[in-house]
């Protein structure tokens, strides 16, 4: 059965060819998942193709939903006003199509997260380092060994179960982001000291 479930992309727009690389990287990804019918990358302004003119391409393709995510990294102009005016002007031609549209970057726990733990990691260099919460290094050696060796555990285990989702037909890709974000969620049972 068809995907009815068109994916836009919405970027904001530039001139330079080279910004635009990552976002077609994005697009191409997620249509190797085949979560959506299609994916297309479309721009607010300086590029094409405009918001208007994919939904209408998807419109005439059959398309009866259409999901919108805006790669933007926070709620500015394009988001408050500028989208909902366009949605507004898109479903009164179009009002048999049904949008669903996402957030800013930045308001999805999992990128605020991994902004902050790149540039942790940034700082910290490659090296696993193991710190208390005010930032100062654990130094007890046999503190360390005790984490290291946990941590290597927890990942021999992991790997054990992505394998195990691989070979029932899973995908490599969208089981490793459930792992991750269920990671992102976890929480101690114990206050920090």
């Amino acid at each position: 059965m068809r995907n009815n479930t068109g994916l836009v992309l919405l970027a904001h727009g530039s001139k330079n060819d080279l910004w635009k690389k990552p976002f077609n990287q994005i697009k191409e990804e997620l249509q190797k998942e085949h979560l959506f019918g299609k994916v297309q990358l479309a721009f607010f302004e300086l590029d094409t193709p405009i918001l208007e003119d994919v939904v209408c391409e998807f419109k005439n393709q059959g398309f009866t939903k259409i999901k919108i995510e805006p790669l933007l990294l926070a709620k500015g102009f394009h988001i408050q006003r500028d989208l909902p005016n366009r949605i507004k002007k898109i479903k009164s031609k179009f009002s048999n199509l049904e949008f669903i549209i996402g957030n800013a970057l930045i308001d999805r726990k999992i990128v605020f997260d991994a902004i902050s733990t790149s540039i942790i990691n940034d700082h910290l260099s490659k090296k696993i380092q193991w710190f208390n919460p005010e930032g100062k290094a654990i130094s007890c050696s046999e503190k360390i060994k005790v984490l290291e060796d946990g941590l290597d555990e927890i990942v021999s285990e992991v790997r054990n179960f992505l394998d195990d989702a691989v070979l029932m037909g899973c995908s490599q890709k969208l089981t490793k982001q459930k792992i991750i974000s269920n990671l992102v969620n976890l929480q101690s049972e114990f206050k920090e000291l």
